[in-house]
């Protein structure tokens, strides 16, 4: 059974697949980590804001009053 079930999920691709693949994780990962700071840091939205606003003052320099 379970070897049945490797075979219906597993995908094969090619070579070049594998590395356009393997580029566009990293492109993403790399993006999400100033995506997600900018969120915490400068966006406007008030249910984030007051979340994070002892943590906003600490660490950077951002006026928000």
């Amino acid at each position: 059974m379970s070897i049945a079930i490797q075979r219906l999920t597993s995908i094969s691709i090619g070579q070049n697949a594998a590395k356009i693949m393997f580029v566009l994780q990293w492109i993403l990962l790399l993006s999400w980590i100033p995506l997600t700071l900018y969120g915490l840091f400068f966006t406007p939205i008030m249910s984030l804001h007051d979340a994070v606003h002892p943590a906003r003052h600490s660490v950077t320099i951002v006026p928000c009053h």
